[in-house]
């Protein structure tokens, strides 16, 4: 298969592959959105606001320029962060071996994530069987550690290790931590 090829030059010498995924493709909610998505609402939709009216009363040049960052980052917050993060999802392959998850990402360049099968794997079902597999602690959006910010907004970006929306995450989670 393709995935097993794309991991090969990853494994070490002692090492075997058990399983091999992608996260799921496409638009994809998280639990998060039920915040995030009225907050960017709001916050694009003053900025455009701001932005017309300024535009239309002729205030001085600078007002003008003050709104466009906070527009384009209002409009990345409520279209361009599902854009990222699906270009991010579709370059990602997973595998496990009896040792480790691996991460490779492939969107921009290629870089390898590994991490050991350790006590702190969690298993975060969405429903269908799907679910993520997380080699870490769970993110909050109220939690916000180091790298965190980013990935609150787009999920693949996350700090902590993890297979995002697999199709058979209880399966997976079984494999890596020996249940």
């Amino acid at each position: 298969m393709e995935r097993e090829r794309l991991l090969k030059p990853y494994l070490r010498p002692d090492e075997r592959l058990v399983w091999t995924g992608a996260p799921a493709r496409g638009l994809v909610l998280t639990a998060q959105d039920i915040y995030l998505i009225p907050f960017s609402l709001m916050w694009g939709g003053f900025a455009i606001f701001w932005e017309s009216t300024v535009l239309g009363t002729g205030a001085p040049g600078f007002m003008a320029l003050f709104g466009i960052p906070f527009v384009l980052m209002g409009l990345f917050m409520i279209f361009g962060r599902f854009i990222a993060d699906a270009i991010l999802r579709n370059g990602m392959v997973y595998g496990l071996t009896d040792r480790r998850a691996l991460i490779l990402r492939r969107t921009f360049g290629e870089s390898l994530t590994t991490v050991g099968l350790g006590d702190d794997i969690g298993l975060d079902r969405q429903g269908g069987g799907a679910g993520t597999v997380r080699f870490g602690p769970k993110q909050s959006i109220f939690g916000m550690g180091r790298g965190v910010a980013w990935s609150i907004w787009i999920p693949s970006l996350s700090p902590v290790p993890q297979f995002l929306r697999i199709p058979d995450a209880d399966r997976v989670y079984a494999l890596a931590t020996g249940h």
